[in-house]
């Protein structure tokens, strides 16, 4: 099934919609480092939805908590929209390191899944660090089948040694850190299966429209 996103460019007084994505998934796979390689082994757990009340690490608070630093100190916070609704977001720290981005977060509600929203959202964060002239993206991906297995189809690979961020490490040691070099010039829309043009009128003056193909697996992070 096409999914059919609006891409609008957000700011710190919209970090509480992240109340509006609905984080819940079901993990088959548990992925760990050992040695430098990347292992996988059977997993059954369903991941809950954001607190709404409380304020831990995977509450809405905590994440907003999170987030608005990042947000704060010039980061990329960017959501896509199918009609009025919050079908995802992604947050791109631009100043993370000298050729490198952060992909601090990508998250997809879980009803508009499977739909490309997540290779949309991937695109957008590829093409921001592209614009200001850096050549990877950092991922600290959360270490189940669906956020390891997306980063992977999307060209990442394990960061090892001094490439591996100490401050993000201690933040999210049992994450998967990966980086993802990025070719001097974007692929062709074919590649991620998204169509882009402008939209003009009420979404807002900087959207974009993108038909998102389906061929992609589920993404969380964080």
């Amino acid at each position: 099934m096409w999914a059919t996103v609006a891409i609008r460019d957000l700011t710190l007084a919209d970090l509480p919609r992240l109340r509006e994505i609905d984080r819940c998934e079901h993990q088959h796979v548990r992925y760990r480092v050992e040695d430098g390689q990347l292992l996988s082994s059977p997993f059954d757990v369903q991941v809950p939805g954001w607190d709404p009340v409380g304020n831990g690490d995977h509450s809405v608070a905590g994440m907003i908590e999170f987030a608005q630093p990042i947000v704060a100190g010039g980061a990329h916070f960017v959501g896509a929209f199918a009609e009025d609704e919050l079908a995802g977001i992604v947050i791109v720290d631009p100043v993370f390191g000298p050729d490198t981005v952060w992909l601090a977060l990508l998250h997809v509600d879980r009803s508009h899944r499977r739909r490309g929203v997540a290779s949309v959202l991937w695109r957008v964060a590829a093409d921001r660090a592209r614009a200001i002239g850096k050549g990877a993206i950092y991922v600290s991906a959360t270490p189940g089948d669906s956020a390891v297995g997306f980063y992977l189809s999307r060209g990442c690979r394990l960061a090892s040694g001094a490439e591996v961020s100490d401050d993000l490490y201690d933040l999210e040691p049992e994450d998967i850190h990966l980086i993802c070099e990025l070719p001097p010039n974007p692929r062709g829309d074919d590649d991620v299966g998204v169509h882009l043009r402008m939209v003009r009128g009420p979404i807002s003056e900087n959207a974009h429209l993108l038909h998102a193909g389906a061929s992609e697996p589920t993404s969380t992070h964080g």
